[in-house]
């Protein structure tokens, strides 16, 4: 049965592309009868020393957490350049401003900053189109603890 399925890399290439344009029609239809939404934004680097971009978004439809876009930041990672990204994240799924209600980070001054951060930015395009309200914005301080445990041996136990 394997034998005949066709797995050249310009098919797999082919059927991959598909497959995630398919995902994203599916989340476009579904974010489109939102009532409201937020985002989670993170951006770290990866092993390769490239900033990474993550852009999740929650609907209150029914309620629903998909990551909505991983983007790839190359060279330097600036308030503007995230909100560069963010917005054409909203643009390509048709997130409205005027409904994005919260906006969760991780609290680096990059996605923080009052004056040229991502969220600044934010807060200032949802002015510009007129949002009901502000913007809820949640900074997560997350500090990974490790617990080690010692054997009896002196030997750690993780």
């Amino acid at each position: 049965a394997f034998e005949q399925i066709p797995l050249s890399r310009r098919t797999v290439t082919r059927r991959t592309e598909d497959i995630a344009g398919n995902l994203e029609l599916q989340l476009q239809r579904e974010v489109a009868s939102f009532d409201f939404f937020s985002v989670a934004v993170d951006e770290s680097c990866d092993v390769r020393d490239t900033a990474q971009l993550l852009v999740f978004v929650r609907g209150i439809t029914e309620l629903t957490e998909e990551l909505a876009a991983m983007r790839s930041m190359k060279g330097t990672t600036t308030g503007s350049d995230l909100f560069t990204e963010v917005n054409a994240c909203m643009d390509t799924l048709g997130l409205k401003w005027e409904r994005l209600s919260g906006v969760t980070t991780d609290g680096c001054p990059n996605l923080t900053g009052k004056n040229v951060g991502l969220l600044k930015r934010m807060q200032d395009k949802s002015d510009r189109n007129r949002c009901r309200s502000k913007i809820g914005v949640f900074a997560l301080n997350y500090t990974p603890t490790c617990v080690v445990q010692v054997s009896a041996k002196n030997q750690p136990c993780y």
